[in-house]
């Protein structure tokens, strides 16, 4: 074991290698620096990153994501809630726009913000036709579903939904 010298709040620690150089997972925290956007008011982390773009620190071989890390310091423990930004920013650490939510917090307040991800229709990966085209298998197309799914390589069950507004409904 070693005694070793927190710079950061300045107290003495013992750890198993000179390597560690925090007495604390905040410590460790408090080390990476922040920039301060003075527009947004968000504190936000200049350290590491995952791809979403989340701060996230490693002490004692354990990673943290840097918003829950600090939400938990200043509103407690999360429970099996998920870390909400008021902000809208993932990088952001300041406690003032984090809060714990549920799940469907987090869905409300994206939906509402008009961030989530839709996958119907021509943004889901696996769909064959473009607008213009279920427009006219819609409204313009005549004869039999299967004569129209050849014609647009679909199936005739996809001709029928369409038909029948059961896909492509804001057309």
């Amino acid at each position: 074991m070693y005694t070793l010298y927190c710079e950061i709040c300045d107290n003495y620690y013992t750890a198993k290698s000179e390597k560690v150089k925090y007495c604390s997972a905040l410590c460790n925290f408090k080390s990476v620096k922040k920039v301060k956007n003075k527009d947004t008011e968000c504190i936000e982390w200049a350290g590491n990153k995952n791809y979403k773009g989340y701060g996230r620190f490693k002490y004692n071989n354990v990673f943290y994501t840097a918003h829950r890390f600090i939400c938990e310091i200043y509103h407690g423990p999360p429970g099996d809630k998920h870390a909400l930004h008021s902000c809208d920013n993932p990088s952001c650490v300041n406690p003032d726009h984090l809060r714990w939510g549920t799940n469907m917090d987090n869905v409300i307040d994206k939906m509402s913000k008009n961030r989530h991800v839709s996958f119907k229709e021509e943004n889901n990966g696996n769909c064959k036709l473009k607008k213009s085209q279920a427009y006219d298998i819609k409204y313009k197309e005549t004869g039999t579903y299967t004569s129209i799914a050849k014609k647009y390589n679909i199936s005739s069950t996809q001709v029928s939904h369409i038909k029948r507004n059961m896909s492509w409904k804001n057309l």
